[in-house]
C-alpha cells in the first residue's frame, strides 16, 4: 500500500470518526434521558470531518489540494439543509484561503457551485429512499471531483496519474456510500430511541394516573354512601331532587374512572386454554 492510499484511508477514518461520535452522543442522550439533540449540535460532526480532511489533505501544494472533504461537505448539506450547507461553504472557503495559492479561486468556484446545488436538493433528498439517496450523493460527488480535476488541468496544467485518479474516485465513492448508509442508520436508530423514551414516559404516566384514580375513587364511594344516608332524612322534594342529581354525577365520575382503569390495565399478551377437569382427573389417578 503506497503513501497516497494510506492518506486517503486516513481521510476516510476522519469521516467515520465524526459519525461514531454522533452515534455515541445519541446513545448518551438516551442513557441520561437528556433533551433531544438540536440541529446545530448534529452539525458539529460534518464540520469535524470536513476540517480534518482539509487540514490533512491527501495530496497538496499551494495550487493543488486533494482530500475527501467532498464526502462530509455533500452529506452535511444534503442532510442539514441550506443553513448547514451555506455554513460549510464559508468554512471551506476560509480554510482554503488560509492555505493560499491560486487554487483558492478555482476551488471557490467548485465549492460554491456544488454547495448551492446540494442546498437546493436538500428538501427533496430527505424524502427519498436509501437507494435514491445513494445515487444522488454519488452523482454529486462524481460531478464535483470531475469539475475540480478539469479546473486543475486547464488553469494549472496539472495532470495526475491514472492510478491516483482511480484510487481517488474509488475511495471517495466508497466513502460516500458507507457514510450515507451509516448516517441513515444513525437517524433511524435515534428516531427509535426517541420513540422509546416517549413510550417509557407514557407508561410511567399511565401507572401514576392509575394509582391516582384508585385514590380518587375511594372518596367518591364514601361521598356517595353519605349522600344516600342524607337523602333518607330529607323530607322536601327539592332537597331529594338535589341529592339525586349529586348521586348521578358521582356515579358518572366513578364510571369515567372505571373506564380509564380498564383502559390502563395491562392487556393480555397470550391466551392459553386450560382444561381443569382433565388435569384434576390425572392427579386423582
Amino acid at each position: 500500500m503506497d503513501l497516497v492510499t494510506k492518506e486517503l484511508l486516513i481521510n476516510f477514518l476522519f469521516i467515520l470518526l465524526a459519525l461514531c461520535l454522533l452515534q455515541i452522543l445519541y446513545i448518551a442522550v438516551y442513557a441520561y434521558r437528556s433533551k433531544e439533540l438540536k440541529s446545530w449540535q448534529i452539525a458539529l460532526f460534518p464540520f469535524v470531518s470536513l476540517v480534518l480532511c482539509m487540514i490533512f489533505p491527501v495530496y497538496s501544494d499551494k495550487d493543488d489540494i486533494w482530500s475527501l472533504c467532498y464526502v462530509p461537505f455533500i452529506l452535511g448539506g444534503l442532510y442539514g439543509g441550506y443553513k448547514l450547507g451555506l455554513t460549510q461553504i464559508g468554512i471551506v472557503l476560509f480554510i482554503r484561503y488560509l492555505m493560499g495559492g491560486m487554487g483558492f479561486y478555482t476551488g471557490s468556484v467548485t465549492t460554491i457551485t456544488i454547495g448551492i446545488g446540494i442546498c437546493a436538493l436538500s428538501k427533496y433528498y430527505l424524502k427519498m429512499n436509501l437507494k435514491r439517496k445513494l445515487l444522488l450523493s454519488l452523482a454529486i460527488l462524481v460531478v464535483g471531483i470531475t469539475v475540480s480535476q478539469v479546473f486543475e488541468a486547464v488553469f494549472f496544467s496539472k495532470h495526475l496519474t491514472g492510478l491516483f485518479i482511480f484510487e481517488f474516485y474509488s475511495i471517495n465513492m466508497f466513502g460516500i456510500i458507507i457514510s450515507t448508509i451509516l448516517w441513515e442508520g444513525i437517524r433511524t436508530y435515534s428516531s427509535i430511541l426517541q420513540n422509546l423514551i416517549k413510550s417509557e414516559k407514557l407508561q410511567m404516566v399511565s401507572h401514576l394516573a392509575a394509582s391516582i384514580s384508585h385514590e380518587v375513587r375511594n372518596p367518591l364511594t364514601v361521598s356517595r354512601g353519605f349522600m344516600q344516608l342524607i337523602s333518607a332524612e330529607i323530607s322536601t322534594e327539592k332537597g331529594k331532587e338535589f341529592v339525586s342529581i349529586a348521586l348521578k354525577e358521582l356515579d358518572r365520575a366513578t364510571d369515567i374512572i372505571n373506564d380509564y382503569l380498564t383502559f390502563a390495565k395491562p392487556a393480555i399478551e397470550k391466551m392459553k386454554r386450560l382444561i381443569l377437569m382433565k388435569k384434576f382427573y390425572k392427579l386423582s389417578m
